[in-house]
């Protein structure tokens, strides 16, 4: 075969069955076939009370020049997407401030060539806040006697007696 270093018209001639000259000439359009980049939103990982770390996939075999690359999160029932950027190699982002007992919906995207490309949602829910309550001292006593009771995994406290600090001595 022959080679074709450029876009062009190319004359060529051969000779038919028939012992004719034949004289054609080949239009040749050359296109960039190159890959475009694709991007997958992965489920999010450890995900506590307030924070989640957000995860892509960013697949680019003919090395495409992607100009930014993050994720859209919102909160699922009623949120308005909201944009954080990625830099870097990895592509995931730690999402903080959350709202306990929460969902939330993602999505991973890249920017190349002037487009931006969108993956799928992805949604997750916050775990409601685990509260820990032990007893300091005896859990059975008689009146007027008193101990400790200890709480921990929230920033704000309400006992029945109406004190509001992590722990309370007298019941």
């Amino acid at each position: 075969g022959t080679e074709y270093p450029e876009a062009g018209d190319y004359t060529y001639a051969h000779t038919d069955n028939d012992g004719c000259l034949q004289v054609d000439t080949l239009h040749l359009v050359l296109e960039n076939c190159a890959q475009d980049p694709t991007v997958t939103t992965n489920a999010a990982t450890s995900i506590t009370e307030t924070a989640a770390i957000l995860n892509g996939t960013i697949v680019n075999p003919d090395n495409v020049a992607i100009t930014a690359k993050g994720f859209e999160w919102k909160a699922t029932e009623g949120g308005t997407y909201a944009a954080v950027d990625v830099t870097g190699e990895a592509m995931t982002y730690d999402l903080a401030s959350l709202t306990p007992n929460t969902g939330y919906t993602y999505k991973a995207f890249i920017t190349y060539g002037g487009n931006t490309v969108y993956a799928d949602e992805v949604t997750f829910t916050t775990p409601c806040w685990t509260v820990n309550v032990t007893i300091l001292g005896e859990s059975e006593m008689c009146e007027g006697a008193s101990t400790t009771l200890t709480a921990s995994g929230a920033s704000t406290y309400e006992w029945r007696k109406g004190t509001t600090t992590s722990d309370i001595i007298k019941l």
